[in-house]
């Protein structure tokens, strides 16, 4: 969910730049719009993981990208679970 506009949709790119090659980021998918309500969320994966820590989507969350099954499974229910609380919160 993007902190900024409130859309359920992020984008996931991995980084090819010099300086953060290999790293994960999100961003809005309404970040690139022309329009003027257009979203600036942009933010790499361990900070937006330590966002849905500290706001209580997650319980905890693991910054490794090569989680095995189990475990990426386990993270996508939390935050489903997350995702649903804060719809019934709007």
């Amino acid at each position: 969910m993007c902190p900024y506009c409130k859309d359920l949709r992020l984008v996931a790119f991995t980084c090819k730049w010099t300086k953060n090659r290999g790293k994960r980021f999100f961003i809005c998918p309404r970040y690139n719009e022309l329009e003027e309500n257009r979203c600036g969320f942009y933010m790499f994966q361990n900070k937006y993981e330590h966002y849905l820590e500290t706001k209580g989507y997650l319980e905890h969350c693991r910054t490794n990208v090569d989680m095995d099954g189990v475990h990426e499974v386990e993270a996508i229910e939390q935050v489903r679970e997350g995702l649903h609380d804060l719809k019934e919160e709007m």
